[in-house]
């Protein structure tokens, strides 16, 4: 079952009010998957803004935090996109995000990391280049290519 909540023609509800979207186990009513949008964006400031749950052992399985339509977290309090292995609970991988660009100090450690879902270990690993780091003098790439201006 699901529930939506919507502005105009936009899934929309103020983030401090609860989730715009919201997904019910049919069975037990146990709420599965909730996603906070505001404006037709995911954003959220203090939570995920999309997270979802098994709905036999209750794990959280999802986890992704989003600022204004962008995947963001700062990297000091954890990965942006965390997923977990249903059968175990272990992480098998997690991404850092800044302002839309998959970015962590490589001083601080990788930017996405991977791990066995039964062993726990990890398997593969990324560090971001200095040069991508998001900044306000450069604003972060743009998820969508930008449209070139046509000429007369």
């Amino acid at each position: 079952m699901r529930e939506t909540y919507k502005l105009g023609r936009l899934r929309h509800r103020d983030p401090a009010e609860g989730s715009a979207d919201i997904w019910r186990d049919a069975a037990t009513g146990m709420v599965v998957e909730e996603e906070y949008l505001r404006h037709g964006r995911l954003h959220r400031l203090d939570g995920p803004a999309a997270w979802a749950r098994d709905p036999d052992g209750g794990i959280v399985t999802v986890e992704n935090y989003w600022r204004n339509g962008r995947r963001h977290r700062d990297p000091k309090e954890g990965p942006a996109e965390i997923s977990r292995d249903i059968a175990t609970g272990i992480v098998f991988y997690e991404y850092y995000w800044m302002d839309g660009v998959n970015y962590r100090d490589p001083q601080d450690g990788p930017c996405w990391i991977h791990w066995d879902r039964t062993t726990g270990k990890v398997t593969h690993k990324g560090y971001a280049d200095p040069a991508d780091a998001p900044s306000p003098a450069r604003p972060a790439r743009r998820s969508v290519p930008a449209r070139s201006a046509k000429t007369p």
